[in-house]
């Protein structure tokens, strides 16, 4: 599916399969997609191409008739401030059409809500609020549920609690669940499988089996003897899954909870040791792994390309013309002008890696059109250069810059 607004692409063909009875784990940054694709999902939203099939249904009618058995919290759930829970929850039975009455009190003990009489929703804690909002989405026992985001602002208490219930109702009630998530340690004791999202485009599914693989932790232990030291581990501390690596280096993949045990065996078989430490990847290391923090790249499509060819070939101009002394070496400033308006009008026109890139090109070539005056060259290179170390520093805090 790809969605487009305006010339801003939120979701590029992403091909996503879910299977009946997983908890699949949508992974990305701010902006990358996940609510666009979770909206479209849940026909907040329609797709600019694409299809979506849910339950065998890919036609409009087929697709509403399929979204009836599907419960959703996309963003913010919105409550009646003076009402109770129960109160809250009749109103969506009657207003979505669920015959079942027992329906609100079926999701009210599910989420622990059932005694809170006549509280006002006003009232609630943000844990309470939440649990509402799983309540609102569980009420017409769905088979398929959909969760952006839902235990953003909760306290450590109320995210365990918001984990039991899903995984309650995945094992009990064997419900497929799609959830995205920023608490990316939290979303590792839910999901069973993971998609990566970044700018728009899927990058990444995996089992949490494969994960678990890719992610899996080892003892890492450097010693004097390599063959000596194998032995000991192999009869005296029991442990046949480790590796040994160049550089006198072995790797354990068992007993990995017990380096003191390890320790003192080493060492009391007379090899000396040099490090021994926990090595390997949790989910949030594995996601930076994936998209990278600062992707120094130039986008090599788009609207960002010719402004840079553009700028230059300004550049190469200016300095043959400032070499000759001739007037257009005047307009020798014109790049930096158009970087620094670049930056402070709009975030569309070069993203941070393009500017820097393009910067440090009219730097070198600065240097080579004024290395007849080298002291010239040096104040004029270090201004420069302090120039887009600062404006480096501003743009990686603002969140707006791509």
């Amino acid at each position: 599916m790809t969605k487009q607004y305006g010339n801003q692409i939120a979701a590029n063909n992403l091909n996503i399969e879910v299977k009946r009875g997983e908890i699949y784990g949508l992974v990305g940054k701010n902006g990358a997609g996940k609510t666009t694709f979770l909206r479209m999902i849940s026909g907040l939203s329609s797709p600019t191409s694409g299809e979506i099939e849910l339950f065998d249904e890919t036609s409009k009618e087929g697709l509403n008739k399929a979204r009836m058995r599907s419960g959703s919290i996309i963003e913010t759930p919105c409550f009646f401030p003076y009402l109770s829970a129960r109160k809250n929850l009749e109103y969506y039975r009657i207003q979505r059409g669920i015959v079942e009455v027992n329906s609100v009190d079926f999701a009210l003990e599910f989420v622990g809500l059932k005694n809170t009489g006549s509280k006002k929703f006003k009232n609630f804690s943000m844990g309470m609020k939440q649990r509402l909002g799983m309540a609102l989405a569980i009420m017409a026992s769905p088979d398929l549920l959909i969760l952006d985001e839902p235990i953003n602002g909760l306290d450590p208490e109320g995210i365990k609690e918001a984990r039991e219930i899903l995984l309650k109702l995945n094992r009990e009630n064997g419900t497929t669940i799609i959830i995205s998530s920023h608490i990316l340690g939290e979303l590792s004791q839910l999901a069973t499988n993971y998609g990566f999202i970044n700018k728009g485009e899927l990058i990444e599914q995996v089992s949490s089996k494969e994960l678990k693989k890719k992610c899996k932790k080892c003892l890492s232990i450097k010693v004097n003897n390599i063959e000596k030291a194998s032995i000991i581990i192999e009869r005296e501390f029991q442990c046949n899954k480790y590796e040994v690596l160049s550089g006198n280096e072995i790797r354990l993949y068992e007993k990995i909870d017990k380096p003191e045990i390890i320790a003192e065996l080493l060492m009391k078989n007379g090899i000396k040791l040099f490090w021994m430490y926990e090595i390997g990847f949790n989910l949030e290391d594995y996601f930076i792994s994936l998209i990278g923090i600062m992707q120094i790249t130039v986008s090599p499509y788009g609207f960002n390309f010719p402004i840079i060819v553009i700028l230059m070939v300004i550049d190469m101009i200016n300095v043959e013309e400032y070499k000759n002394g001739t007037f257009f070496g005047v307009f020798a400033g014109i790049p930096l002008v158009i970087k620094f308006l670049s930056f402070f009008i709009g975030k569309g026109i070069l993203r941070i890696n393009d500017f820097l890139i393009t910067g440090l090109i009219t730097v070198m070539s600065d240097f080579k059109a004024t290395s007849e005056n080298m002291i010239y060259a040096n104040v004029y290179g270090m201004i420069y250069i302090a120039i887009f170390v600062i404006l480096g520093l501003v743009c990686f805090n603002k969140k707006d810059i791509k």
